[in-house]
C-alpha cells in the first residue's frame, strides 16, 4: 500500500512539474511574440536563430547542433514504437482539428494540414505554423513548405531517439531559454533541405 502511495505521489509531482514548465514556457513565448510585435526582437527569418546563444552552454549547447540522421531501415520500427504514445496523441489532435493525416515518406511521419480547432488555436497563439508529436505533424496552414517539413523532420528524428522523454526535455529548455533559444528548436532550424529517407 505504501509503495502504491509513493508511486502515485511521484506521478502527481511529475505531472505538476510538467504543467508548471509548460506554463512558464508559454509565458516566455508570449513575451517573445510581444517583443517581436513591438520591434524589440527581430522576427526569426528563414535562416535566423541557428547560432548557439551565449547563455546556452554545456550539454544544451551540444543539443543545438543535434540533428540525428534518419534511422536505418532495421531500427525504424523501434523508433516508431518508442515514439508511438506521443504519435497517437498527435494523430488524435490532428483528427480533432479537422486534419487528415497522410504518411509522408520523405519525413517518415504523418502530416495533417489545415488543422483548426484547439490545435490550430494553440499553434496560432504560439506563433507557430506546425507542431510535431512523435511521428505526427500538425500544420495550421493548408500547405506545408519543404522548409517547414525539413524543420519538423528533425523533431521527428529527435522523438525517435527520445520518445516520451522529448516532452519534459523540450519543456525544460523552453521554460529556461524560451522558444527562440530552445536548443531543440535551434537544431531543427539548422535543418538542411528535405530529402527522402533511405
Amino acid at each position: 500500500m505504501a509503495r502504491r502511495r509513493t508511486s502515485s505521489a511521484a506521478w502527481t509531482a511529475a505531472s505538476v512539474l510538467l504543467v508548471v514548465l509548460g506554463l512558464v514556457a508559454a509565458r516566455r513565448r508570449a513575451r517573445e511574440l510581444a517583443d517581436e510585435r513591438a520591434g524589440r526582437l527581430a522576427p526569426l527569418g528563414p535562416d535566423g536563430g541557428t547560432e548557439v546563444p551565449p547563455a546556452v552552454r554545456g550539454v544544451a549547447a551540444r543539443v543545438c547542433t543535434w540533428a540525428p540522421p534518419p534511422l536505418e531501415r532495421g531500427r525504424r520500427r523501434m523508433g516508431l514504437a518508442w515514439a508511438s504514445p506521443v504519435t497517437l496523441v498527435g494523430l488524435a489532435m490532428a483528427v480533432l482539428g479537422g486534419g487528415r493525416p497522410t504518411w509522408d515518406d520523405r519525413i517518415g511521419a504523418f502530416v495533417a494540414t489545415g488543422v483548426s480547432g484547439p490545435s490550430g488555436w494553440a499553434l496560432r497563439q504560439a506563433g507557430l505554423g506546425a507542431n510535431t508529436m512523435g511521428h505526427a505533424i500538425v500544420v495550421r496552414g493548408d500547405r506545408a513548405s519543404d522548409r517547414l517539413l525539413a524543420h519538423e523532420a528533425v523533431h521527428v528524428r529527435q522523438f525517435e531517439r527520445l520518445g516520451v522523454l522529448m516532452y519534459p526535455l523540450y519543456l525544460w529548455y523552453a521554460a529556461r531559454y524560451g522558444y527562440r533559444e530552445n536548443p531543440l528548436e535551434i537544431a531543427a532550424r539548422r535543418a538542411g533541405p528535405l530529402t527522402s529517407r533511405s
